[in-house]
């Protein structure tokens, strides 16, 4: 979600699925109506994509899906002629033919649709928006000229949809416009050349302020005092031209000042550098230029919380989602396990990870930070107190670093945001699906033997989304194409996450029930035997109590209930 000011755009919340696209539409159509037209019309013995003997025959099907599905976005009906898909069992070429109906698109495409539609609901509610305060949704990428999706969007989402911008190119030109304003480091400059001074600059090279601030640093020669320096900014470009005045720099060369441009143009800024005699100094660069622009994209938001994982599986929150790039933030941590010198385990691995949910491994891991035991000089006990600083800059690079105050020593890493995840073995996410599995169908079960609404919502959403369908196939898919482990994993956690409200949901009315009965017991004790701050506590905690039964706030509830209890005991 962006919201436009005076022409410049900033971004106000994220969200989004980087598993969910038009692949999963093509794969839909090739598994649901392709595959099973070729076994019906062709002698071809377990033809699926599982199968790595018919993993070009089905690239071939895939390939003419995509062109198809283009096709259908203004005709009902599309042809998939194949001259050789491949050779039966008896070697013989199979030529394929189908017609793809729109019909049949859109029915596969309905669940994927919803969780698109889904996932922009959380975005407005994560925001407390409804549909009256967003002006129009814009269509980007290819699969948004689909009449179904837009239909169904309009029909959800009750916002205009904006036709008017070309939804292959309008990434790309967003892009050109972010990139125009963005400042480039330029190759740092060797000051010992005679008489020549290095400037390292730091302002942006466009932007909507007329009078727009520009620092820098003078790199004189080793040990050069720079106090008696000057520095003057002289715009060339305005009639008469716009001079600075004469700046003073400080004792390492640094300066700080506000420049006057005028719009509609590029500004050029003469750099004039004085020594204390007034001489004028060669400098490196010799100009500045800057742009108003009266449109524009300001600093980027992190799109989604990165925070490290800790031993009890909680999620220790580092950089908020929303929060503006760059961004830096440190934790005090300790060890779990006490280290011997020279042993093959890592001494210290923190996980890092990206995601909104409480508990780690319910969020997507991007990396780790691991530091071998086999370099120490000494053993460490367990409880040993770590530094851990996570930095994000504006290419959404990650910085992880950790200091151990009992080494004076830093180690570190680097990872990237939107980077391939760390994939677990084929093994252990099979066990992990099938515990899932178990955890669903035991769930499904207590649901059935109550009244409780949510609980049948959060099961409606799980069957209508095919959360367990996805899953099942991706890990079916896998042993043929390995990458398909972190679509699984990603299908999983989804559904992991609805599992855990679940579980909420079905526990809610005795968590309810045991709530009430403490505010009772609390009452009847405090009014007998409590200090006048008790009751003032108790009458604190109840109300903010009743306001969680009333949201139905489960970890609220929970920790207010346990404050009640420390209140009266």
């Amino acid at each position: 979600m962006i919201s436009v000011q005076e022409g410049f755009i900033e971004v106000v919340s994220h969200s989004g699925d980087k598993e969910l696209g038009g692949k999963d539409l093509d794969w839909a159509i090739v598994d649901e109506l392709l595959i099973p037209a070729v076994t019906q019309q062709s002698q071809v013995t377990n033809f699926s994509r599982k199968t790595k003997k018919w993993r070009g025959a089905i690239a071939k099907l895939k390939g003419a899906v995509e062109e198809a599905k283009i096709q259908l976005s203004t005709a009902e009906t599309a042809e998939i002629d194949i001259d050789f898909l491949c050779q039966d069992d008896q070697g013989e070429p199979v030529e394929f033919h189908y017609s793809l109906r729109r019909t049949e698109v859109e029915r596969l495409a309905a669940p994927l649709i919803l969780r698109s539609i889904r996932i922009c609901m959380q975005a407005l509610a994560g925001k407390g928006l409804g549909p009256d305060t967003v002006e129009k949704v814009l269509l980007i990428g290819g699969p948004t000229r689909m009449p179904y999706l837009r239909k169904r969007l309009e029909e959800e989402l009750k916002i205009p949809l904006e036709f008017r911008l070309d939804p292959m190119t309008s990434v790309a030109k967003g892009a050109a416009i972010f990139g125009s304003m963005q400042r480039l480091e330029a190759d740092p400059v060797d000051p010992s050349v005679h008489g020549e001074y290095g400037l390292a600059l730091r302002g942006n090279p466009a932007g909507p302020e007329t009078e727009p601030l520009l620092g820098g640093k003078v790199q004189g020669q080793d040990g050069e005092d720079l106090r008696s320096f000057t520095i003057e900014f002289i715009n060339s470009t305005t009639v008469p031209p716009w001079r600075s005045g004469k700046i003073s720099l400080g004792p390492n060369g640094a300066f700080m000042l506000n420049l006057w441009a005028e719009a509609g143009r590029i500004n050029r800024f003469d750099i004039h550098l004085s020594d204390a005699t007034g001489r004028l100094c060669k400098t490196t660069p010799t100009h500045w230029q800057y742009e108003v622009v009266l449109h524009g994209i300001a600093g980027q938001p992190m799109i989604t919380t990165i925070g490290v994982g800790l031993v009890n599986n909680a999620f220790r929150r580092y950089i908020e989602k929303g929060a503006s790039l760059p961004a830096r933030k440190l934790h005090r941590l300790a060890t779990a396990f006490p280290v011997t010198k020279g042993q093959r385990d890592p001494l210290l691995c923190v996980p890092v990870f990206e995601g909104e949910y409480s508990r780690a491994d319910r969020n997507r891991r991007i990396g780790e930070l691991k530091v071998s035991a086999d370099k120490l000089t000494r053993d460490l006990p367990a409880g040993m107190d770590v530094e851990v600083t996570i930095t994000v800059d504006t290419s959404r690079l990650v910085q992880v670093r950790a200091w151990i105050p009992i080494l004076d020593e830093e180690f570190h890493c680097r990872l990237e945001l939107g980077g391939p995840t760390i994939l677990l073995p084929a093994e252990q996410l099979t066990l992990q699906v099938r515990h899932e599995k178990k955890r669903l169908d035991e769930l499904r079960r207590q649901a059935a033997q109550t009244t409780e609404l949510r609980t049948t919502e959060i099961l409606h959403e799980i069957d209508n989304q095919q959360m367990l369908k996805r899953m099942e196939e991706k890990l079916d898919l896998i042993e043929a194409n390995p990458q398909e482990a972190a679509s699984c994993e990603a299908t999983m956690i989804e559904l992991r996450v609805a599992l855990d409200k679940l579980e909420e949901s079905l526990a809610w009315p005795i968590l309810a029930s045991e709530a009430e009965v403490t505010i009772e017991e609390s009452r009847q004790l405090i009014q007998a035997k409590g200090s006048a701050s008790d009751r003032q506590s108790f009458t604190l905690l109840e109300h903010e109590i009743r306001q969680a039964l009333a949201s139905h706030h489960t970890e609220i509830l929970k920790q207010k209930v346990g404050e009640l209890g420390r209140v009266i005991n």
